[in-house]
């Protein structure tokens, strides 16, 4: 028989082994991480909502806006970073949920903080490397970390877009001593 032969009929079909489609291990990873989300989704919008208000009583005070306003947002992040990196905490505690391999010994609160910050701002470093089913986790993780800092990049320059054009029309103002900056011609 050539290369292209038919096998014969005499070798056996072997089915794969099944598998149940998601195990206890399994959903309690999807369950964690869906709550994970969720929190981290609505701690992020409450505060930006809360931002919103506050940033708008500080009118005549715009350099605190910012400042405000880029001190919280690096807050919310890492304590969003924080609630992750406690969920890998208490989930690797027991290594039928996987583990994370890397230099030394992973055993302290701060090390899954770590591994959290690098995975939420998606830097990859690659010195902790996670196996099992944590990685459903992790991988999410990447992806909410990467959409709340791009919603609060969104968010700062709405403000400081805000920002410039207040400025622009404080500095018309004193040019020219009237309120045309205000655009409505007069």
């Amino acid at each position: 028989m050539g290369a292209w032969a038919v096998p014969c009929a005499a070798a056996a079909y072997e089915p794969l082994p099944t598998a149940p489609l998601l195990s206890w291990v399994s959903l309690i990873i999807v369950a964690t991480t869906i709550a994970l989300v969720v929190g981290c989704v609505l701690l992020h919008y409450e505060t930006l909502r809360l931002l919103s208000f506050v940033l708008l009583k500080l009118h005549g005070k715009r350099r605190r806006r910012i400042l405000l306003l880029v001190l919280a947002l690096v807050v919310l992040a890492t304590v969003e970073i924080w609630l992750f990196g406690t969920g890998y905490f208490v989930l690797l505690r027991d290594r039928s949920y996987g583990a994370l391999h890397g230099p030394g010994r992973i055993d302290e609160f701060l090390d899954y903080v770590y591994f959290s910050a690098v995975i939420y701002t998606t830097l990859g470093l690659g010195d902790l490397i996670p196996s099992g089913s944590i990685r459903f986790l992790v991988g999410t993780e990447a992806l909410v970390g990467f959409t709340l800092i791009s919603w609060s990049a969104a968010f700062t320059f709405l403000e400081m877009e805000r920002f410039w054009r207040d400025s622009t029309a404080l500095r018309h103002r004193a040019a020219y001593g009237d309120d045309r900056a205000r655009g409505d011609g007069g």
